[in-house]
């Protein structure tokens, strides 16, 4: 199998992987940084395949879905077999059922549209699975052990690559043929013996119709005389069943007659308990004229009216509430922002009096600026003298030292004495000149303060008209405050004292509060006389209701109960009716009974001889059955016994086709049992076959790669494998062996079986083949490394497209083409290569 082309999405930890134009021979190197994503490749032709990869071999979704999110991955790959392409894709979702799909590329055709039919398509084309892909041609990262490890799989993989699965399969239906026959020879002869005896039955059933027909008459005569007798006992029992039933009406109309006299005794008793009755409703009638029940609906209907109108009253009120409520804080709001407001004006007038008081008492004293004039001129008089002195006594001092005199040097001390003090002069001067500069600053800012205390008077005046102003609003408010203070609504009255306290002239904000009290006053004019607060007359309104209410529920009691009684009482005329009625009844059944027992005659017609003669009607009845199931038993009989008497011709056929059976089975049980045999053994032949040359292949393979340090290996018929060590002088685990030596027997170990197996299985065993080898050279040394990649090259006749995975730099001479893998995060973890 060669791969030509790759393309996922959503696959694993990326977004997109897509790599076209795989070269078809030679050794294709998978280069990158860790994680950038180079075994994602191998995880993608595994899942293509098989729809599973070695961290999610039973297809776990969320183990190959990206992990960013997504909801679905897909992987599509185009693959060419012994000139054949073909085209599969795949693609599972988080939630539903996986979309699988192979085609024939040339044809355009598809070969199979589901996960199931696709995964035995591809096994057939292949000639393994998912687990064989594993130990052969597909060498996943960290799996090198994977062979040595599973001793149960290797060995069912190399079987099911070898075709010995096919031949085991074949012996198991070869023995199970066998089984199948061994266990149908005795039915089959068993089978024959039936039919040997079943025609010995035919023979004896001729004899026993001859007597069936003899038994059938002598019955038939028996039948008759039994039937004669049936009928006279017959008519003699429905004459003793008709008395019987004369007998039973008069008992059940002597019955009826007892019931009906019952019926009048209760009509009497419940007659007596209607004139007890009809006294009570005179009594209760008598109590609904008492003084407590009368008026009582007109009371309840005034209080009702009362409640209602109290109700809107107590709306109005909390209406008028809420105006006051609001009123009062927004009045109360307007004070404090009046006294907040006159106390920043307060504060502002003792400031600008202040300011003002400071401005006017600061002098302007112009005389220091003089003072330091005269000073100035001093040290510059001073500066002057020291530089001429000193430039004397330079110009000296430099005659001197010409002349070569001793004073010169003398001459130096009093030079640098007036040098320091021209210098001294200087800083002064420079001092001097800065002292004025700020008190001429200070003069100036002195004067420009002085020229704006007119207008820090005049807005000291206009400070104190506001305050003046704000004093007068202060006091209208604090006065409008008061008069909604001492406002009250707890009783009736209060509303209309309210309502005069008012001066909506004076102040027109309190001209919707007097508006709201006014219409109350004018829509409640019985209410505003009562004399007691509003809740006390609530809850007094309220009991009163309450107590009419309970007199109303007493009343109507008593008039249900009353209405209730003249009810029972309305039946009394139904009752005597009804008393009339069945004596009456009574009557008409006495002369009934009386004619009934004139019908009955003087004969014995007790139970006990109408017992006698059910009795006997039954056993006739029962003798007459029995004799017409013989007869039918009979002729059944005989309606089985002649058709089969037509069947001895054809059993005598059926026993010697039966001998023909018996003969063919002995043979094909003999023949499937040689061809068990011949299977068992050409399987043990491929075995010992495989294991040398699997043998031979390592032995070859294992000296290039290890530098001739190992050169020979065994292999046992489970197909163990040890290498031989010239330390130990035996041959060893490999378990036991360092890491990087195991590493190099597991890889010679895997490419053994790849070479040995490859070839061997699929629809095209012939065709060249396809090697994956996931980070093979992690564990080793540079020198390890080149022998191993250059022993690559051998392998090309067997494996004509060679697949290695590295992180390591500098392999790039060793390979016919490679990729450079990188990962692009900031573009949502796809996938770039370049082919080099």
């Amino acid at each position: 199998m060669i791969i030509k082309g790759i393309h996922a999405k959503n696959f694993m930890q990326y977004e997109e992987l897509k790599i076209e134009n795989i070269p078809r021979k030679g050794i294709i190197g998978i280069f990158g940084d860790n994680e950038s994503g180079k075994s994602t490749i191998g995880a993608a032709i595994s899942f293509a395949l098989f729809g599973a990869t070695t961290k999610a071999s039973k297809g776990e979704k969320d183990k190959i879905i990206s992990w960013n999110g997504a909801k679905s991955c897909s992987v599509e790959m185009l693959f060419e077999i012994d000139g054949h392409d073909y085209s599969i894709y795949r693609k599972i979702r988080r939630k539903g059922s996986p979309e699988v799909r192979l085609m024939d590329v040339k044809s355009n055709k598809v070969l199979s549209a589901s996960a199931r039919e696709t995964d035995a398509k591809i096994s057939q084309i292949l000639g393994f699975g998912f687990k064989e892909f594993r130990y052969s041609t597909y060498v996943a990262q960290k799996e090198l052990s994977l062979i040595l490890d599973k001793k149960q799989d290797r060995k069912g993989v190399i079987d099911r690559m070898l075709g010995i699965l096919d031949l085991e399969e074949a012996r198991k239906n070869s023995g199970r043929k066998k089984k199948e026959r061994s266990e149908k020879e005795p039915d089959v002869k068993r089978l024959f013996e039936a039919k040997a005896k079943e025609k010995e039955d035919l023979e004896s059933k001729a004899e026993r119709h001859a007597e069936l027909m003899n038994e059938i008459n002598k019955l038939n005569e028996e039948l008759r005389s039994r039937e004669e007798e049936f009928a006279r006992i017959k008519t003699d029992f429905d004459n003793l069943t008709a008395y019987q039933k004369l007998n039973d009406e008069i008992k059940s109309n002597e019955k009826v007659k007892d019931e009906k006299r019952k019926s009048i005794e209760n009509i009497k008793s419940e007659l007596e308990e209607i004139a007890e009755t009809e006294k009570k409703i005179a009594q209760l009638e008598a109590r609904l004229k008492q003084t407590e029940f009368v008026g009582l609906e007109v009371d309840y209907k005034s209080k009702k009216e009362t409640e209602k109108l109290f109700g809107r009253f107590k709306k109005d009120l909390e209406k008028i509430k809420d105006v006051h409520s609001s009123l009062k804080q927004h009045v109360n709001s307007e004070k404090a922002t009046f006294e907040e407001q006159l106390k920043g004006i307060v504060r502002d007038i003792q400031r600008a009096e202040s300011d003002f008081n400071k401005i006017a008492s600061i002098p302007v004293n112009e005389t220091e600026i003089n003072e330091l004039e005269s000073m100035k001129k001093e040290a510059e008089a001073n500066l002057k003298c020291n530089i001429i002195i000193t430039v004397v006594l330079c110009v000296s001092a430099a005659i001197l030292s010409l002349l070569v005199h001793p004073v010169a040097i003398i001459l130096s001390l009093p030079l640098l004495f007036f040098i320091y003090r021209a210098i001294s002069a200087y800083k002064r001067i420079n001092a001097i000149k800065s002292e004025m500069e700020n008190r001429r600053q200070e003069i100036a800012d002195l004067k420009f303060k002085k020229s704006h205390a007119d207008e820090t008077k005049t807005e000291l005046e206009s400070s104190k008209s506001k305050k003046r102003d704000l004093e007068k609003d202060l006091g209208e408010k604090s006065r409008l405050y008061e008069i909604l203070d001492s406002l009250r609504f707890d009783a009736f009255q209060e509303v209309s004292k309210s309502l005069d306290s008012l001066d909506a002239v004076r102040y027109p904000v309190l001209k919707e509060l007097k508006e709201l009290l006014s219409s109350v006053a004018t829509r409640y004019p019985n209410l505003m006389l009562i004399d007691e607060p509003v809740d006390a007359f609530e809850e007094k309104l309220k009991s009163e209701i309450e107590e009419l209410n309970e007199k109303l529920m007493n009343k109507r009691a008593i008039t249900d109960e009353i209405k209730v009684l003249k009810k029972n009482i309305q039946s009394k005329e139904k009752l005597e009716e009804r008393k009339t009625k069945l004596a009456g009844e009574i009557k008409e059944i006495e002369d009934k009974i009386n004619e009934l027992k004139k019908k009955l005659p003087s004969i014995d017609y007790s139970d006990e001889k109408l017992n006698q003669a059910e009795k006997r009607k039954d056993e006739l009845d029962e003798a007459i059955r029995r004799i017409e199931g013989n007869i039918k038993d009979c002729q059944g009989q005989l309606k089985s016994i002649e058709p089969e008497l037509k069947k001895l011709p054809r059993v005598k056929e059926e026993l010697l086709e039966l001998q023909k059976s018996i003969r063919e089975l002995e043979q094909k049980i003999r023949i499937y049992g040689e061809l068990e045999s011949v299977f068992k053994e050409t399987s043990g032949n491929i075995r010992k076959r495989l294991g040398p040359q699997i043998e031979a292949y390592f032995s070859w393979i294992l000296p290039r790669i290890t530098n001739n340090r190992y050169k020979k290996v065994r292999i046992d018929s489970d197909f163990n494998i040890q290498a031989f060590s010239e330390e130990k002088h035996d041959y060893v685990d490999l378990g036991v062996l360092s890491g990087g030596t195991s590493d190099q027997l597991l890889i010679s170990l895997r490419l053994a079986f790849a070479r040995a197996l490859t070839p061997a299985s699929g629809q095209y065993a012939n065709s060249t083949q396809f090697l994956f080898l996931d980070e093979p050279l992690s564990s080793f040394d540079p020198n390890r490394r080149s022998s191993f990649l250059e022993f690559l090259r051998s392998l090309e006749t067997s494996f004509q497209q060679i697949f290695v995975i590295s992180h390591l730099s500098g392999l790039e001479n060793y390979v016919d083409n490679h990729i450079k893998i990188k990962s692009d995060l900031e573009a949502g973890s796809k996938v770039g290569y370049t082919w080099e």
